[in-house]
């Protein structure tokens, strides 16, 4: 084969690859936008007719993602009966699961971790799925991650915990449950501060109660 003649192979496969990934991301953005709505019928006729349920947007969106972040349990449980994995993450890092984790949805954690989901998967940033419902108090979604193995003193990039983003939000009852577990008021993030020093910054008067309570000195 001369060179160029290879050269000409090679860029009429780049765009049949090309066209290829451009008919796979419209398929991809309506099974997406089904499982968004939790269209549950929508997405089971899709797949019927041969639609990858892994499929991805050009952000690395996939619906079993879009179903967790709005709570659509049982839309969840429809992709994962037709083989959606729990590992894909977007282009910031993120699982299925931290989605259901930081929107607080319980029912949609547990289902993802009885199907085999990381509860220690971080972002891009480092953060947790713990820290993502710790950050907005979700103390049910919490309870679950920590009994399926999440570690309560894992820190981001920057250092940060579980237990300071609740601090710093003044979420008193999941800090005292984080502290329940385990957590550890000392660790620092980069930036020299702890779980009570954010909370005294911010006179997040319950939280600082809750650390001292449970012995936190500055």
């Amino acid at each position: 084969m001369t060179a160029r003649l290879t050269i000409l192979v090679g860029v009429l496969t780049l765009a049949a690859c090309t066209r290829s990934e451009e008919v796979k991301r419209p398929v991809a953005t309506s099974l997406i936008d089904a499982a968004e709505r939790g269209d549950t019928a929508a997405i089971t006729a899709a797949l019927g007719g041969g639609v990858d349920v892994n499929a991805a947007s050009s952000s690395g969106d996939t619906a079993l993602m879009a179903a967790a972040a709005n709570g659509h349990l049982a839309t969840v449980n429809a992709l994962l009966a037709r083989g959606a994995a729990v590992a894909p993450r977007d282009e910031r890092g993120v699982t299925a699961l931290w989605e259901a984790a930081g929107a607080g949805h319980a029912a949609v954690v547990g289902a993802l971790l009885a199907a085999g989901a990381d509860p220690n998967a971080p972002n891009a940033e480092g953060s947790t799925p713990l820290m993502a419902a710790a950050a907005d108090g979700h103390l049910d979604v919490c309870k679950i991650l920590l009994e399926k193995g999440a570690q309560v003193n894992a820190q981001s990039k920057i250092g940060v915990t579980a237990l300071m983003e609740a601090a710093d939000e003044d979420h008193a009852e999941v800090v005292a449950l984080l502290l329940a577990k385990g957590a550890d008021p000392k660790l620092q993030n980069e930036d020299g501060e702890t779980a009570l020093s954010l909370a005294l910054d911010l006179d997040n008067d319950e939280t600082v109660a809750a650390l001292r309570k449970a012995g936190t000195s500055e």
